[in-house]
């Protein structure tokens, strides 16, 4: 080991890079390191050689749990011990090509020497945490790179990525170790930074200097013609053993796919890097509709299926296919029971992308960076394609690809390949392609009408040319434009749907109006026979079949199975013209009506009598035509008039949402079918549907804020007002148990609302004539969820009169009726017991709150996962039973785990933000004043630039009670009235 002498130090000194020549690498490697050491102080010095006699990763790991663990840091061992398993490659390709331990050790004794000097100040120990992960994430994956002959030039490279590493750490240690503490308080940072970001702009230069160095194309050929030929060995010698790729594709190969090899290379090309450094590489293909980007997406997953240990494609248009997509993942991989909340499901297949690798995961037709962000995988472990109309998705992608039209040659082969013609027409093909614009789509179409004909390409070409709806000379390629590519595929279609059955020309009008993706045949059998089949089901059926089979013959639809069920499949663009003509033919209305009552007739409908799970598989298979109805009223709403039963199934459908946390297409639902009722009915009119839709966004908007809270009491006296009407309209002995439930619901939401804004005297008037009401109509035997729901209601009232102990008779009688009525596991028997571990907190009772917190923090992580935002609320809350009992460390780990998986789980901002305010009220009350302003800089806590911290501890208290009551009661409060009661 070289000599370590004394020196001076300074961050902002710039590091002395030197490069050994090729002759005595190592002597040159030790001088250099001597050069580096010998600008620390003695004292570090000293300090950096004790660390140097731990020169392994398994002594060095040691070491530092040791040293964490005896100055009362254990909590923060997780943190960097992952650090240590990152760095032994890089430690093993040093030693391996420059034949050095010691030189191998300083990189041990490096991250040691940093580490150890954040104890001092463990106020930046998350900073140098994240600088060092950021640091080794950018190294080279050097296990590619360890049987590589260490020629000179390979050991310069290695040099420079060793001299980044090594350099920053010894810098910044010797800085901060040299300071006093009044500088980090006061937030003297930036020259740490500086040298971070300056260690990182040369790293990521002298990386791809190493690769390039390391021959990682050659590297990367030679690994790809050895895989292959093993393949085939192993394919020979082992066929009966080899097992296949999983495979989850919803569409077979398309056997007249043509040409794209250039693309495909492309996507190849950049996919396969992913199995040579630390990225998860993707590829973004975009384009107009029907140029071709699934088609291009689905040949490469058949092309290259054996490079991938799964491959697998989701859905991605809206939030609710995304769902269904992960869940469907989750169903065939047997990640969770059939009977599992959708949340489960999305989460254990997240999961397994994260815990899984070499998988290919496509996402179709992604619509909005917005929606696809919670599903996009964090793991850097598999690789992914997505399709879109819109280039917004090219910053996401390490490759963004616009698909252009398809060339002559490859137009042609299309052409001669779907009339199945010789290469004698070959010209004649050029011609038809160059006049189909290039594009698949139109090519497809109009050959699948003309594939029957005995005519010639020419004569075929003719045809097009002389079309009544042909105006003029298309445009050049070059130009092609969407009006051009829109009239050139109406032109097809006019000829194509000139050809088929009535029965078709229904059943493709109905189609136009769902979701394009998969319509389960099921939906055009039901009891209205809106196609005209006639007979009785079987005939049907049959008929059914006969009608796609003659839409599958001129390539208009598609026919695929999904979880055995079978669905249609529709291009999109196809839908816009058809719909455009249904326009144009003053029929739109009237089709979209059979389109609605096609879906209404087999969507479920919602029952507030009890509540249960065992809908939610129906209503995932039909829950696309909903949304995709919902989307044709909005497009087409200057001419489509929706019916009151329209916005009923907007309402069923975004309640089944709502009730699975998902609010991203539920309350869009919901004010669409708002509008709807208001425009239809008059003022007096006490509709049953708008009051049903009322009341569920009043119910909503509570869990979001304090306005949106008044703006819930509103909507709420409407109900009221409405159903209390309608009760008086209808004789006593025509009002079923259902009208009276929903009357006596109307009183206890409004109450819900009004004991969330602290109108206890209100509240209880009416919680008290709920109860009353459900009384008269039924028992706990016989509405069993209904009263542990009102038992629940009125275990809150309690809580704000003060009345502890009788507010946890009601919360415990609350969740036990509902264990007993809808299981242990069921998310509102969870949503009761929340209720009664967070009575136990305010009533003071320190320790059974914890317990009983705790249990559900994991029941809840257990059978709802830790996706749900309910999750996220039991995360804050045994933070905040730590809280009070003093256990500092315990409630910031959970604050922080809350927050972290906030966006993930659509965690209500009011929510998130009271959990990150807790956190800086936990952070100043230990003097951590930079970990606190980071999080309100991070969260946006500071009003008008604003900073809390410095605050006296009685005003960051009432800022907490400020933030707590933006909350609404029902998801826990614990400051205000609900401050818990502590013994003296």
């Amino acid at each position: 080991m070289s000599p370590l002498s004394r020196g001076s130090s300074s961050i902002s000194s710039a590091a002395v890079t030197l490069v050994p020549s090729n002759s005595s690498v190592k002597s040159q490697w030790d001088l250099a390191i001597e050069r580096k050491i010998n600008k620390l102080k003695r004292a570090d010095t000293r300090r950096l050689q004790k660390l140097l006699e731990c020169d392994d990763q398994p002594q060095a790991l040691k070491h530092m749990i040791d040293e964490y663990t005896k100055k009362g840091f254990a909590a923060h061992i997780h943190r960097f011990e992952p650090l240590f398993f990152k760095l032994r490659d890089f430690s093993a390709a040093v030693t391996t090509m420059v034949q050095s331990q010691g030189l191998a050790s300083l990189i041990w004794g490096s991250i040691q020497f940093i580490l150890l000097s954040t104890l001092r100040y463990i106020d930046v120990f998350d900073k140098i945490i994240a600088m060092l992960n950021d640091l080794i994430e950018t190294l080279p994956r050097f296990e590619i790179y360890l049987n590589l002959y260490p020629t000179p030039e390979l050991q310069r490279a290695i040099w420079l990525v060793y001299d980044d590493y090594v350099g920053f750490c010894l810098d910044t240690a010797a800085w901060i170790s040299s300071k006093p503490i009044y500088n980090l308080v006061r937030m003297l940072w930036s020259s740490v930074k500086d040298n971070f970001d300056k260690a990182m702009r040369s790293l990521r230069q002298h990386k791809v200097a190493f690769i390039q160095e390391a021959g990682l194309a050659e590297a990367m050929e030679a690994k790809r013609r050895h895989n292959e030929l093993k393949t085939s060995l192993d394919a020979l010698t082992f066929k009966a053993t080899r097992q296949s790729p999983v495979t989850l594709l919803p569409y077979p190969r398309n056997s007249h796919f043509c040409g794209r090899e250039g693309i495909l290379q492309e996507i190849e090309r950049t996919l396969s890097a992913s199995k040579y450094n630390s990225d998860l590489n993707s590829v973004a293909l975009h384009g107009i509709g029907g140029i071709g980007k699934t088609q291009i997406a689905l040949e490469y997953t058949y092309k290259y299926r054996s490079s991938y240990s799964a491959i697998i494609w989701v859905r991605a248009e809206t939030e609710a296919t995304l769902v269904e997509s992960f869940a469907h993942i989750s169903r065939r991989l047997n990640l969770a029971p059939e009977d599992a909340p959708p949340r489960s499901k999305v989460e254990l297949a997240r999961v397994w992308f994260e815990s899984n690798v070499d998988w290919l995961l496509l996402f179709d037709n992604a619509d909005s960076p917005n929606i696809l962000g919670p599903y996009w995988p964090t793991a850097l472990n598999g690789s992914i394609i997505l399709t879109a109309q819109n280039p917004d998705f090219s910053s996401w992608v390490t490759l963004d690809i616009h698909v252009p039209p398809l060339s002559l040659d490859e137009g042609s082969d299309l052409v001669l390949k779907q009339l199945k013609r010789s290469d004698n027409e070959r010209e004649s093909a050029k011609s038809l392609s160059e006049e189909l614009g290039g594009l698949p789509l139109a090519i497809s179409h109009f050959t699948g009408y003309a594939a029957r004909s005995s005519a010639s390409v020419r004569e075929i070409l003719s045809t097009m040319q002389n079309s009544q709806l042909v105006s003029g000379p298309w445009e050049t390629r070059e130009s092609l434009a969407v009006g051009h590519y829109e009239k050139t595929l109406r032109n097809v279609w006019d000829l194509a749907l000139s050809d088929i059955s009535e029965g078709g020309h229904q059943l493709l009008n109905i189609l136009a109006f769902l979701n394009p993706d998969a319509v389960p045949e099921v939906i055009f059998l039901g009891e209205n026979d809106f196609l005209g089949l006639g007979g009785d089901s079987e005939a049907r059926v049959s008929a059914l079949r006969a009608v796609v089979y003659g839409l599958r013959e001129h390539h208009l639809i598609e026919r695929d199975f999904s979880d055995d069920i079978s669905v249609l499949r529709i291009h999109r663009v196809l839908q816009s013209s058809i719909l455009r003509r249904l326009n144009e033919a003053g029929k739109l209305q009237e089709t979209f009506e059979k389109a609605f009552e096609a879906v209404r007739q087999i969507f479920p409908k919602i029952t507030f009598l009890r509540r249960n799970n065992d809908l939610w598989p129906i209503v995932e298979l039909y829950l696309p035509q909903v949304l995709s109805l919902q989307g044709r009223v909005e497009l087409w709403k200057s001419v489509l008039r929706p019916s009151i039963d329209f916005a009923d199934l907007l309402c069923d459908a975004s309640t089944f949402l709502y009730m699975q946390s998902y609010y991203r297409d539920a309350m869009p639902m919901l004010y669409a079918a708002e509008n709807t009722c208001r425009q239809l009915l008059s003022p007096d009119d006490p509709s049953p549907v708008l009051a049903q839709i009322l009341e569920s966004i009043g119910c909503w908007e509570e869990c979001f804020g304090l306005e949106p809270r008044k703006k819930a009491v509103r909507y709420l006296r409407e109900v009221v007002d409405l159903r209390e009407r309608y009760h008086r309209l209808v004789k006593p002995d025509k009002m079923t148990v259902t009208d009276h439930v929903t009357l006596a619901r109307s009183w206890a939401d409004l109450a819900q609302s009004l004991l969330s804004l602290d109108q206890v005297s209100e509240a209880t008037t009416l919680f008290d004539r709920a109860f009353r009401h459900y009384s008269s109509i039924g028992t706990e035997e016989t509405l069993p969820y209904r009263f542990a729901h009102e038992y629940n209601n009125l275990a809150w009232c309690r809580v704000c009169q003060g009345d502890f102990e009788e507010a946890l008779l009601f919360a415990e009688k609350s969740h036990k009726l509902a264990t007993g009525e809808l299981g242990v596991g069921s998310p509102w028997t969870l949503i009761f017991r929340f209720g009664y571990a967070c009575i136990l907190l305010i009533s003071g009772d320190l320790d059974r709150a914890l317990v009983a917190h705790t249990e559900l923090l994991k029941d809840r992580i257990e059978y709802i996962k830790d996706s749900n935002p309910d999750t996220l609320l039991s995360y804050y809350f045994v933070a905040v039973v730590h809280y009070y009992r003093g256990e500092l460390e315990a409630a910031e780990k959970n604050l922080r785990e809350a927050l972290r998986l906030s966006d993930r789980a659509s965690w209500p901002e009011v929510e998130a933000r009271r959990a990150a305010f807790l956190l800086v009220v936990l952070l100043c009350k230990q003097g951590r004043y930079e970990a606190a302003r980071e999080v309100e800089e991070t969260r946006k806590l500071r009003v008008d630039g604003t900073s809390s911290v410095g605050l006296s501890e009685v005003e960051l208290d009432r800022e907490m009670e400020k933030y707590d009551f933006e909350v609404s009661i029902w998801h826990g409060r614990s400051e205000g009235r609900c401050k818990p009661h502590l013994q003296k």
